[in-house]
């Protein structure tokens, strides 16, 4: 039987992160990948703002790293905005 290849959400692993606000997350891009594969998660999404940040601290070649390391294999960059509202503007 072949082992699923979870991914986590972004909304998932960004524990803190603000919806409202900036989206950005609050821990560390190395200690959240390092908990979500422990997880079992073999795959991770991004928010757009989140990315940004961690490319201006760590760079691109560091993340990718960092990702394979822990054996996460798929990234998935997240665009799926205003979920969590209610009324007409959820409904639009």
């Amino acid at each position: 039987m072949t082992q699923p290849q979870l991914l986590g959400s972004y909304w998932t692993l960004a524990v803190g992160a603000d919806p409202t606000g900036d989206k950005l997350c609050l821990h560390d891009f190395r200690l959240r990948v390092e908990t979500a594969a422990k997880a079992g998660f073999r795959a991770m999404g991004f928010w757009h703002t989140d990315l940004r940040e961690n490319r201006s601290k760590l760079g691109f070649r560091e993340m990718k790293r960092i990702l394979e390391d822990n054996g996460i294999r798929h990234v998935e960059l997240e665009f799926l905005s205003d979920w969590f509202l209610e009324g007409e503007r959820k409904t639009a």
